[in-house]
């Protein structure tokens, strides 16, 4: 079995600082600073040289209908409560004197330190090369809980992950403007750690009472990027997904190897609920389907044939208009489109990977046939020179036959003839009396 790893980036506003601890690479190789390089990289070779105006104009087309808004970031270390305790044990332990003198400042730190509020987008991402699920392949030590129902408070999820307590590293749960979901990053200690609690606990029940399942996804990296580096733009070997989970869910074998769909949400009330209050665009869109004042393109205003961008929720026309759509798609590489009036999923390079896959397997065909012909036609020449050869050689016996049965007339006349004149001879002399020889004696 194979699956995508995926990759967080979490695109902050210019003035919101950047969360502690968040960064991860699977490759350890690798530094900061070159995972840096490596995320900017497309992004640089897209800003570069252009104007302000022209950046600005590039970034608002990339981050379309998205808005930034506060993500809560709470960081849960398995040790934290050993580590305060031995804390307390040491002050504790200090007897106080009298002769202490107290500073003049006194640092101290408001509110929870685990705790931390940025301004920004998450952006989820796809490797496009699938990896396999056997041992000695390399993944990634972190893991990804896709999808948290926020019925599961901070002190059920610990629960849950509780049998894992010993190998884990830290828990980061992250809330934004989903009112319905927060995601979940575990770090392990090892790969192999990882690899256990994947095995144990994906498309697992988090408790028995709802029906929400455990989505895991492994994690390649995990950045941090300001938006006016481009953390919108595109990443090279990367397909960026909806952070939505309906939206996730809707694309079903388009996401092959993140995540298995379980509900096509024809009608299902249970999934209907997830779209209240949804700040997602396309949900908000998919509530009213019929065509009001909103539901119409972006660049050409028509209402017809609409299609919405599952990234950015850009709304453009389909093919048969102006195909807006597909440009935004050329544009901006957005992947994943969905039709308005039938919710149908369209996968923009799926769709051309499609059309080359169609090309290779006719190729194969043709060269297949071609070949075949090749084989019929030696196997013809053979056999046609198999034919020729025994005619040939039928022709040069029926020609010796011919020649044998010739010659043997020939002989058979010649000894008929040479017979004839013997007896001839013979019967010549036989007329001669034998007086003559005596008197000739």
């Amino acid at each position: 079995m194979s699956v995508s790893l995926v990759v967080i980036r979490l695109e902050l506003a210019d003035q919101s600082d950047s969360p502690h601890g968040f960064q991860y690479c699977a490759v350890s190789e690798m530094s900061e600073e070159e995972m840096r390089e490596k995320a900017l990289a497309s992004a640089r070779a897209t800003l570069g040289g252009k104007p302000e105006l022209e950046r600005a104009a590039v970034l608002h087309q990339h981050l379309g209908s998205r808005v930034m808004s506060d993500m809560v970031i709470e960081t849960f270390q398995p040790n934290d409560g050993n580590g305060e305790a031995k804390d307390q044990m040491d002050v504790s332990g200090t007897p106080d004197s009298p002769s202490k003198q107290l500073p003049d400042q006194i640092s101290f730190f408001s509110g929870n330190p685990s705790v931390e509020i940025v301004h920004g987008i998450m952006h989820l991402y796809k490797t496009n090369k699938m990896t396999s699920l056997t041992e000695d392949m390399r993944r990634s030590a972190m893991l990804c809980i896709l999808t948290v129902p926020t019925t599961m408070t901070s002190h059920d999820l610990m629960k849950f992950v509780a049998p894992f307590n010993d190998v884990m590293e830290h828990m980061k749960i992250i809330r934004d403007s989903m009112p319905n979901q927060y995601m979940v990053l575990v770090k392990f200690r090892s790969q192999a750690d990882a690899d256990s609690f994947y095995t144990a606990c994906n498309g697992r029940q988090f408790n028995s009472i709802e029906d929400a399942v455990c989505q895991l996804v492994y994690v390649e990296r995990a950045e941090v990027i300001k938006s006016e580096e481009g953390a919108s733009l595109p990443v090279m070997d990367l397909t960026e997904l909806p952070k939505c989970t309906v939206c996730l869910e809707r694309m079903d074998e388009s996401v092959n190897g993140v995540l298995t769909t379980l509900c096509n949400h024809s009608f299902h009330s249970q999934c209907l609920q997830r779209w209240e209050d949804a700040s997602c665009p396309v949900c908000r869109y998919c509530q009213t389907p019929e065509p009001v004042e909103e539901n119409k393109c972006f660049e050409c205003g028509v209402q017809e044939n609409l299609w919405i961008c599952l990234i950015c929720g850009h709304i453009g026309c389909g093919r048969y208009v102006s195909r807006h759509a597909y440009k935004h798609f050329e544009e901006t590489q957005h992947t994943y489109a969905m039709q308005l009036t039938n919710h149908r999923v369209w996968d923009y390079a799926g769709g051309v990977c499609s059309q080359l896959n169609n090309k290779v397997v006719k190729l194969s065909q043709e060269l297949r046939e071609e070949q075949e012909m090749n084989r019929c036609l030696r196997a013809n020449q053979t056999q046609l020179q198999a034919q020729l050869q025994l005619r040939d050689s039928e022709e040069k016996k029926s020609k010796l036959q011919d020649c044998s049965f010739s010659l043997n007339s020939e002989l058979t006349s010649h000894n008929s003839y040479f017979l004839s004149q013997n007896s001839e001879f013979i019967s010549h002399f036989s007329f001669f009396p034998l007086s003559w020889n005596k008197t000739k004696k």
